[in-house]
């Protein structure tokens, strides 16, 4: 990435790189055409802090009972395919197709699975 897609990014992050724009891997394709991975920029919460991405994760590996993991945002059933963000401030971002925006929500500590479900 170049410096001027590096300073765009910085400038207007994940207000102008709508969820439609999100790749299951955690690519997003900003309007140039350029991939970036998501993983190594930071984020505007809701608060309008900046955060890092810790790690991503899919909704089977968030869906407890076997009925679909729900978005906080709109209540849709997260598709298995469609990766969720762990932020350095401890919530959760997720690129919602449903609702064409980036839903951030706080999960507590006793909610956090392992990937074999284990606390």
């Amino acid at each position: 990435m170049n410096s001027d897609n590096r300073k765009e990014w910085n400038d207007n992050g994940n207000d102008t790189l709508t969820p439609s724009r999100v790749r299951e891997d955690g690519y997003g394709m900003m309007d140039n055409g350029i991939l970036i991975d998501l993983t190594l920029f930071e984020h505007r919460s809701p608060d309008g802090d900046f955060q890092n991405v810790v790690t991503i994760f899919y909704a089977t590996t968030m869906d407890q009972d076997g009925g679909g993991y729900r978005c906080a945002g709109c209540g849709q059933i997260i598709p298995t395919n469609r990766p969720v963000f762990l932020m350095t401030n401890l919530q959760h971002m997720y690129p919602c197709l449903d609702e064409g925006k980036w839903v951030w929500w706080t999960v507590s500590s006793r909610d956090v699975k392992t990937l074999k479900g284990m606390e």
